[in-house]
């Protein structure tokens, strides 16, 4: 609505008041105004203005009173008051002659210059009035020439979500899902996005079913079919390694939130933004976490026992793990891959109990990470800590299946809701109260995902598809911004985000608590953990 309003401001200005063709509100439309100059140009085609712009204080001003005349809308002149309102659909400006405070739907806001009357016209600055309502304006020192480009008029920006909402990974994606919705229903109450006029975003979701093939398929679909801006999405870094593709064939950005194998950031992809970290760090500062628990705890650990699907995900997290391992005195005395979704994963627990290991590594998501803990316990199999990475002990689902059993537990992650952030803490409470739960690591970074994405859309101030990517490849959110504990958001070449940091949380009183880095921790990490046999 906004945008829709300068256009037709302006075009009212030097259209109708000057005689000028009308220029439609669905085209762009570029000014061009010299200082002291009563010569300007619409898109390049020259008109005469019979109040030249003038400086003062350092900002421009132009005339305003002719602009409502010229569009129907209501002007009034309180002499009184020495006030000039204009009033058009469901947007109020009023100035004050002399005064540096207006008021925009009764807000009040400060101007760096007055409005002040010149040869009996209302003359106000440019730059207040078009970036306001969300247009772009420049200044030439050289030429002394002010530019303003207001971009076409967008009702909805369409953005597609590509999540498994059904299948053994559906907690996550119905998780994402909501943390979307909830990101953009705040977006679009707070305005939409300004700089294209209060453009709303609409997101269409796609169920990939944590299957690739559908992955794919419905990325096509979504950008084909149904016209996509861009794309967020996938959690399973299985399903995000055939969506990237597709997106680069269209030339479609797509802003990653959750799938953390390394190899997706070598691939040469230029459309394709993550705002994790990857399992090479997050496998690293899981070694660092155990350095640290052995050092404050006073007691060993030498051995680690890795289980992992056997899907791009888990393959990646067991690589780096066996790496990395070595570098900082740990020995893997059980490497063991098993089936996704598998029914039954005893003999594989019995290989992990043989092997003794001090700490377990898992990566595995929800259901198997639920099946592999009640069978961790029905075979007794214990170590002084079980952590995963990023996968199914994130998340509330995990809690709620396994009961007091999910005790204990730790897993690398990238947020809690016991951080002690203001804007993570309203956010969360917000995502509780929609939807009676806190939010996890997982959607937590789903909603960044969706922020970052707006955040780009509005720098670009265009649908257009290349302008995002680019805005992408230059886009800083300082950490204040986002909800995580990262120190920001800022790719680098190859679409990673740089300033992502992990956390460690552990289950405690069947609630997620923040133990790792203790200058953030909101609880000491239990070490070692119970027995099985131990527990009540």
């Amino acid at each position: 609505m906004k945008k829709a309003l300068v256009m037709l401001l302006v075009a009212a200005l030097l259209a109708g008041v000057f005689g000028l063709a009308p220029v439609r509100a669905a085209e762009g439309i570029t000014i061009q105004m010299t200082i002291g100059s009563t010569k300007a140009y619409v898109n390049s085609k020259e008109v005469t203005l019979d109040q030249p712009p003038i400086i003062e204080n350092g900002r421009t001003l132009v005339p305003f009173r002719f602009i409502g005349e010229a569009i129907g809308a209501r002007i009034d002149w309180d002499p009184a008051k020495r006030t000039v309102s204009y009033v058009r659909g469901d947007m109020n400006i009023i100035l004050i002659i002399g005064s540096t405070t207006a008021f925009v739907n009764s807000v009040a806001t400060k101007l760096d210059v007055a409005p002040k009357i010149l040869s009996g016209r209302t003359v106000v600055p440019v730059r207040f009035v078009s970036e306001t309502i969300g247009a772009k304006v420049d200044w030439n020192s050289n030429t002394k020439m002010v530019t303003v480009t207001v971009s076409p008029v967008v009702e909805v920006v369409k953005i597609g979500g590509i999540y498994p909402l059904s299948g053994s990974n559906a907690p996550m994606g119905i998780g994402d899902k909501q943390a979307i919705l909830l990101a953009v229903d705040e977006i679009n109450a707070n305005g939409g996005i300004k700089s294209l006029g209060g453009a709303k975003i609409e997101v269409v979701f796609a169920d990939s079913e944590g299957d690739p093939k559908v992955a794919m398929t419905a990325a096509e679909r979504l950008i084909v079919k149904d016209g996509v801006t861009a794309i967020l999405g996938s959690i399973l870094s299985s399903t995000t390694a055939t969506i990237a593709p597709v997106c680069e064939k269209y030339k479609t950005p797509l802003v990653n939130e959750g799938s953390t194998s390394i190899t997706l950031t070598q691939n040469g992809w230029k459309y394709f933004f993550r705002v994790t970290p990857h399992d090479g760090l997050y496998c690293e500062s899981m070694f660092n976490f155990l350095e640290a628990v052995a050092k404050k705890s006073g007691k060993e650990i030498k051995t680690i026992g890795i289980m992992y699907e056997n899907t791009l995900f888990g393959k990646t997290a067991a690589d780096v793990w066996k790496e990395k391992a070595p570098a900082h005195g740990f020995k893997i005395v059980a490497d063991i891959p098993y089936s996704a979704g598998s029914v039954d994963l005893s003999s594989e627990v019995l290989n992990l109990k043989k092997a003794s290991p001090d700490v377990i590594f898992l990566a595995s998501y929800v259901q198997d990470s639920i099946l592999i803990t009640k069978t961790m316990q029905t075979l007794n199999c214990n170590a002084k800590a079980v952590v995963g990475i990023d996968g199914g002990q994130i998340v509330p689902s995990y809690i709620d299946a396994l009961g007091p059993l999910a005790n204990y537990v730790s897993a690398e992650a990238r947020w809690s809701p016991d951080i002690k952030k203001p804007l993570s803490q309203k956010v969360n409470a917000e995502y509780y109260s929609k939807y009676g739960q806190n939010m996890d690591g997982h959607n937590a970074r789903a909603y960044t995902a969706a922020i970052v994405l707006y955040n780009a859309i509005e720098e670009a101030g265009s649908t257009d598809k290349e302008k995002i990517r680019q805005a992408l490849v230059n886009i800083y959110i300082p950490p204040e911004k986002i909800i995580m504990t990262w120190k920001g958001v800022k790719f680098d070449e190859f679409g990673q985000n740089i300033l992502g940091t992990p956390c460690i949380i552990q289950i405690q009183d069947q609630k997620f608590k923040t133990v790792y880095p203790y200058d953030i921790a909101s609880a000491d990490f239990i070490f070692p953990m119970p027995a099985w046999s131990e527990r009540p």
